[in-house]
């Protein structure tokens, strides 16, 4: 067997996987600009609701997800609530299913 065709084949797969991605990110973004604050003040979302929004999207896209590959994804998310740094992880797998974590950071966690 022609080992550039597995090479290029392994390529394809994983800009497929990068396409994915790029898909939720944008997916994301999209949520992002459609808040609105009933009394048109500024929106001011918190960290644990981005990271859930965050959640929900990548469980609903890989939901409809057909296919035997087993896609991964691992989006880092950070920010700050009222002066406070948060961090926040979201990761998908087949195996696992839709994973988070959120941690607001302290003098002992930086």
């Amino acid at each position: 067997m022609d080992k550039s065709l597995l090479r290029d084949n392994h390529r394809l797969g994983l800009l497929w996987f990068m396409l994915e991605a790029l898909t939720l990110v944008a997916h994301f973004s999209k949520s992002l600009g459609s808040l609105v604050a009933p009394n048109g003040d500024a929106p001011r979302p918190t960290g644990e609701g981005l990271l859930n929004l965050l959640t929900k999207l990548c469980a609903s896209y890989f939901a409809e997800h057909s296919g035997e590959t087993d896609p991964v994804v691992r989006f880092l998310v950070f920010g700050f609530d009222i002066e406070q740094p948060w961090i926040g992880r979201v990761a998908y797998s087949k195996r696992s299913g839709t994973t988070s974590s959120f941690i607001l950071a302290e003098e002992y966690n930086l």
